[in-house]
């Protein structure tokens, strides 16, 4: 949506600059050649494999890392909490909030959605969706994104690397 952005927390390495760009231009429809045929790309159009089959890179990093979030409302009172997407669809917190994944597909395009409630701020919920072309490149940092899932709400998203034991985290 136009109230939501996704950062690059640090510049693209020189070497990878141009399949970048690339790639952007051509996911955004924005360029005049078509996607180079691959075989990874035939995996992902086999909607009837698992997710974790056809976006292997994507899955693992939101499987197995922790997603970061601060809520701040216009006062500026802040909220921070951890998330645990699982396997079986469903988040943990570590504040006792609660969720539920999925993949959908809007408009031809695979999308990652989920909803999280009984968040003790602002706003109890909300539900967020983004493409998971956007997360293609797994990248980490405590802020990827903001997104506003209520009226006077800033929501900083990010990626840390691992999650504790409880939450479906390696041990040592």
């Amino acid at each position: 949506t136009p109230e939501n952005s996704m950062m690059i927390p640090e510049a693209v390495p020189e070497s990878q600059r141009t399949a970048m760009i690339s790639f952007m231009y051509v996911e955004t429809g924005k360029a005049d050649w078509e996607a180079p045929p691959t075989a990874f790309s035939e995996v992902q159009a086999d909607r009837s494999k698992p997710a974790s089959e056809r976006f292997p890179s994507f899955w693992n990093h939101m499987m197995y890392n922790t997603a970061n979030f601060r809520m701040v409302n216009a006062e500026g009172d802040e909220y921070p909490f951890e998330a645990y997407f699982q396997q079986d669809g469903t988040i943990s917190t570590n504040v006792g909030a609660v969720g539920i994944w999925q993949f959908v597909v809007q408009n031809e395009k695979d999308m990652f959605c989920y909803a999280i409630h009984r968040i003790e701020f602002k706003t109890d919920e909300f539900v967020e969706c983004f493409p998971v072309g956007a997360m293609a490149i797994p990248r980490f940092a405590e802020e990827l994104w903001i997104s506003n899932p209520a009226v006077g709400v800033k929501m900083h998203g990010g990626i840390l690397p691992g999650r504790p034991v409880e939450h479906g985290g390696q041990e040592g």
